[in-house]
């Protein structure tokens, strides 16, 4: 069973001046959306004393509308306290297919007393963030008012975002709006390999590749000789005087040579229409991997879930391939909306360009547009998890339909320690083996870099499609096979997870997944139930 799990109706409405839609694919807005906004601050209301709510129509703001294939309905609502929104904390309201609201989920931060003036100026907040990770800064700092979650309510702080594609970094710090200290930050770099906070300075960074003027035909089959997937077919361009890897067929994505610098990439071209040589010796190898990645990536996610590319807009993402040198990485940026892969360093990585990255890379993107997992602590862990899980789900598209590579539950294992058989960056199956992560949540800590967090649900949705039994809790889970459980993911994260979502959250969101795809007491439902008890959630089925 496939479909369109989430389809983003993008809608202004002038409900109280309050609500927003927040980007958009589908279709235009209807009159039925205005209606679905009102019923859902009508049914918050409703039931305010379930959350304290006090004025729902004046606590929250309209992210999004979400329909899923299924004819059901997810309206999200960020919460705000007298108009500063509050980090991490979203309500979404669920309609049924008949278009009565049925249930509530998320988290909602109840009683707020904290004061919405700042003592400190937006500017000085900036300058506090920059002092703390000093180092050249390419992009201008992204400042904002908000309102920081603590075990005592809420303090008034700015979230100042220090980003730059070309060192790269992408640092979210929150000052004390009312003190100029530094309440807490993260590392926000959705990277495959954990990266440090502040890594060595580099040159700015550009998004895009050089462009043509020539008269270009789209959607010309080239041959790509690839480093990890052999000979494979790519869509290219043809122009007048030569081939450029822009793939017309796929809201024109197109992949980059960043010439190992991080200022400027230039789109591949070639006069034949054959690419690379299946070594490193000729850079169009790793560009065809990159390429090839992307299309698999957006195929997947448009045949099997029906969204028509990340941001399901129709629009393609940029490949950037060869950045930097000895670049043992490879991440996502929504700053620029673009994967960039390293060459590694040639001992513990080779080029960063394999099937299951590019599914990885491209999957943070996904998870921004619907979740938008904070890629720190719990939700982090949520947010690495499920591009480890959707980028093996690519790998087995893809061989399904032709690509020579062998799918499996390894993460990285072409790219990783080359010339080392059955090494990898992560094993799904079993992620204690990688030595850093850990595979149950009594063993979480907020301490843990979410690249190694990740373990708790990456095992838990392995057991929950190939069924077995938890290799360190030694609790069973009965397989449901990867198809249902890739839906069952999906429409949790697409159409239920919150921004600040726990591996509590995360366990009851993908239960009522199950249940609105195959029914309460289907047996899918069961298995889902035991793939979370497997790691521990909740802890007390650990219990011994």
């Amino acid at each position: 069973m496939s479909g369109n799990w989430t389809r983003v109706i993008a809608v202004v409405i002038g409900l109280t001046g309050m609500f927003t839609f927040a980007g958009g694919a589908h279709g235009a807005a209807s009159g039925n959306d205005a209606t679905l906004a009102s019923a859902s601050v009508a049914y918050l209301q409703a039931r305010a004393a379930d959350w304290g709510i006090r004025r729902a129509d004046q606590e929250f703001r309209l992210r999004r509308v979400v329909r899923d294939a299924l004819g059901q309905t997810h309206v999200r609502l960020d919460q705000v306290h007298q108009g500063v929104p509050v980090v991490g904390r979203q309500l979404v309201v669920h309609f049924d297919r008949g278009g009565s609201p049925r249930s509530i989920t998320g988290a909602y931060l109840a009683g707020i007393t904290a004061a919405t003036r700042p003592l400190v100026s937006a500017q000085d907040a900036q300058d506090a963030a920059r002092r703390q990770f000093p180092g050249a800064l390419s992009n201008p700092p992204a400042v904002d008012l908000v309102l920081y979650p603590t075990s005592g309510g809420a303090q008034l702080a700015y979230r100042v975002v220090l980003a730059d594609d070309a060192t790269p970094r992408r640092v979210v710090a929150f000052v004390d709006a009312l003190t100029g200290a530094l309440v807490h930050s993260y590392n926000d770099l959705r990277s495959l390999a954990p990266a440090p906070i502040w890594p060595s300075a580099g040159g700015s960074a550009s998004s895009a590749g050089a462009q043509t003027s020539e008269a270009a035909i789209a959607g010309v089959t080239g041959v790509g000789n690839s480093l990890y997937s052999g000979t494979v077919a790519i869509e290219t361009t043809k122009n007048i005087l030569a081939y450029t890897m822009v793939d017309g067929l796929r809201g024109g994505q197109s992949t980059v040579d960043m010439r190992n610098g991080t200022f400027f990439g230039l789109t591949f071209r070639d006069r034949d229409n054959t690419w690379g040589d299946g070594t490193t010796g000729d850079r169009a190898s790793a560009g065809v991997d990159g390429h090839f990645g992307a299309e698999m990536t957006w195929d997947y996610y448009l045949n099997v879930h029906e969204r028509n590319g990340i941001y399901d807009d129709g629009v393609g993402a940029l490949s950037r391939v060869h950045y930097s040198v000895n670049y043992n990485n490879a991440f996502w940026s929504d700053t620029c909306k673009c994967m960039t892969y390293g060459d590694g360093d040639g001992s513990l990585f080779s080029p960063l360009t394999s099937l299951d990255v590019a599914g990885h890379e491209m999957t943070h993107g996904v998870t921004s547009a619907t979740a938008d997992l904070i890629y720190d602590n719990q939700s982090g862990g949520l947010n690495e998890a499920m591009s480890d899980i959707f980028g093996t789900m690519v790998e087995y598209y893809a061989a399904a339909n032709g690509a020579t590579k062998t799918p499996n539950y390894l993460i990285g294992e072409d790219v990783f320690t080359p010339g080392t058989p059955g090494d990898a960056l992560r094993y799904m199956a079993n992620p204690t083996q990688d030595g850093n992560s850990i595979d149950n949540f009594e063993d979480y800590s907020d301490f843990i870099d979410v690249h190694y967090t990740s373990g708790i649900a990456n095992v838990a949705f392995y057991l929950l499609a190939e069924g077995g039994t938890h290799p360190s809790t030694g609790l069973p889970v009965t397989g449901i096979g990867r198809d249902k459980a890739e839906q069952i993911f999906y429409l949790a994260l697409t159409g239920y997870m919150i921004s600040s979502e726990t591996f509590a959250q995360a366990r009851a969101d993908t239960i009522q997944a199950a249940t609105d795809l195959f029914g309460g007491t289907s047996p899918e439902v069961t298995s889902v139930g035991q793939a979370w008890d497997s790691v521990c959630v909740p802890t007390t089925a650990c219990a011994r």
